[in-house]
């Protein structure tokens, strides 16, 4: 998964957010200023777009090049930050949509699911260290 950050006054700042790799004085910063317990509640929350878990997140990202920045001094505008999906993600979870048991889902619902799924699988970046795939090479003449 992938944080992109597009300020309009700024280049593009782009980390690789792997949940289980943040140092524990990163994970005890976040649940200070969210409330959220790491582990549980936040991963879910930013899945989900909270505010404060995306500007959490931001701010941890950010204090790795510039230790100093303050929790109040990140602010940013909806459409400047976005949490990218990897391929794998995404097939994952056509995989457990796919796997839901009849009734979880209507059949309407679930067709809506996967076809949602699968269109962000199309614009979807590879996993970071991952050859992009044969389907995605562009032809040369």
């Amino acid at each position: 998964m992938f944080l992109v950050y597009r300020p309009e006054d700024g280049e593009e700042q782009r980390w690789e957010y792997r949940p289980g790799r943040l140092r524990v004085m990163e994970m005890e910063a976040i649940e200070k200023h969210t409330g959220l317990a790491y582990a549980t509640d936040f991963k879910a929350q930013l899945l989900k777009g909270q505010t404060s878990a995306r500007r959490a997140l931001l701010w941890t990202m950010l204090r790795r090049q510039h230790p100093t920045l303050k929790y109040t001094d990140v602010d940013f505008f909806d459409d400047e930050l976005l949490l990218e999906r990897t391929k794998s993600e995404i097939e994952a979870e056509i995989a457990e949509v796919e796997k839901l048991p009849d009734g979880d889902l209507s059949p309407e619902d679930r067709l809506l699911t996967l076809a949602v799924l699968r269109q962000q699988l199309v614009d979807a970046p590879d996993d970071p260290g991952k050859a992009p795939s044969p389907s995605d090479a562009t032809p040369t003449p």
